[in-house]
């Protein structure tokens, strides 16, 4: 059996140009799992509310899956489409972490997002690393984004944490920065499984009405 493995590492902010969210998608988000407070997303209470919604897995990291089933594409089909997505959306130039394995059914992209969160104050900025992948079989796909990890850069320090360490968030002087740091990637999660689930069962091109 044929196997095709590389390696790609790519690199994207929320606000970069040829990112694969723009700021207005982002903006727009409306998601009912989502708590308003004067047109605007109320950070803390939000992150409260999604801790309700989504437990921790089994790795202790924030996961986010749905399974689309019976559809009429054959794992050849879903796989071309999945990495005509990734060859689309990764196309500013930025360097990347990339999995692609026909055989075992999988394609995964490792992504560092930046400025997912702030805090005006001190200047803090915070940045996070999220894994998008898709497993394939015939008539279904299964689409996975997991945060990893997440770094706030501070004065030009760097301080790491795990998802588990700060969730929903930090009770304290930084509560909201961190608050807002789990509801964003959460946002960017939903905006990126939304995209590619439409990327895969429309596909990304016209290409075969040429």
């Amino acid at each position: 059996m044929q196997k095709i493995i590389f390696l790609i590492l790519i690199s994207f902010g929320l606000s970069a140009n040829g990112q694969i969210i723009t700021d207005t998608e982002f903006k727009e988000y409306q998601g009912k799992e989502l708590v308003f407070k004067k047109n605007k997303v109320d950070y803390v209470q939000s992150a409260l509310k999604l801790k309700e919604l989504y437990s921790l897995d089994k790795n202790n990291a924030i996961t986010r899956s749905i399974i689309i089933d019976s559809i009429s594409k054959s794992l050849d089909e879903i796989y071309v489409e999945t990495n005509s997505w990734f060859t689309h959306s990764f196309n500013d130039g930025k360097s990347v972490i990339q999995l692609n394995d026909k055989d075992a059914g999988s394609v995964i992209g490792k992504g560092y997002i930046s400025n997912i969160s702030y805090n005006i104050v001190d200047g803090t900025t915070v940045n996070a690393w999220i894994i998008i992948r898709v497993d394939i079989k015939n008539n279904k796909f299964r689409i996975t984004t997991t945060i990893q990890e997440y770094e706030a850069v501070i004065g030009g320090d760097v301080f790491k944490w795990l998802p588990n360490e700060y969730y929903p968030f930090k009770k304290s002087s930084y509560e909201k920065t961190t608050a807002r740091a789990f509801v964003n990637s959460h946002i960017w999660s939903e905006i990126i499984i939304s995209k590619l689930k439409d990327a895969i069962l429309k596909g990304v091109t016209n290409a075969d009405n040429w």
